[in-house]
This record gives structure tokens, sequence and C-alpha cells, in this order.
């Protein structure tokens, strides 16, 4: 992957401005279309924001652009050094372990 293509990903500038640098979404809840879309949502079987703590825009595009730094399939951020000890040990210990 190209040092261009790390440093871009994950967002693309869309109308009706095209801004360069990625928007900060700061909306703590997001509308839904209908009642369907919002329970596939919730359901994590279609792609989407639901409330800011579990994902927002913002936050996907920073998680993208670690990925592709480190040549990763995914990145997952938290909101401070804390949080991220559950997300570590979830990767580590396995259910029925001991």
């Amino acid at each position: 992957m190209s040092s261009t293509t790390q440093i871009h990903a994950g967002y693309a500038p869309a109308g009706p401005h095209y801004p360069v640098a990625v928007p900060i979404h700061q909306s703590a809840a997001y509308e839904f279309q209908d009642y369907a879309s919002a329970r596939a949502m919730f359901a994590l079987t279609r792609p989407g924001f639901t409330y800011t703590r579990t994902g927002n825009p913002t936050v996907a595009v920073l998680e993208e652009r670690v990925a592709a730094l480190e040549g990763g399939l995914g990145a997952v951020a938290t909101a401070s050094g804390q949080s991220t000890v559950s997300p570590a040990l979830f990767v580590l210990l396995r259910a029925g372990g001991g």
C-alpha cells in the first residue's frame, strides 16, 4: 500500500463542499430512515452508526487509517488507555479457559 493511500484511508471527500480534512462529527445519536433500518443497525446486520459511544464517522476514519498504516485488517479506537484493557483481554482469553 502506498504512503499516500495509507494517510488518506477511510475517507473520500463528498459534496456539496468536498472538504479535504475529515469532518468532526460531534453528534451523540443518529437518525434512522425507518424502524427496519434502526433494527438492522442495532442487530449489526447492516452497517451504520447508532450511538457515538459505539462508533461514529470520525472515529471510523481513524480506525481505517491506523489499520492501513499498520497493514492490518482493521483497528479499534478506544476513548482512553484504561478503556483498552477489556478489548485487549478479550483477544487473549477464551470461554471456559482457566
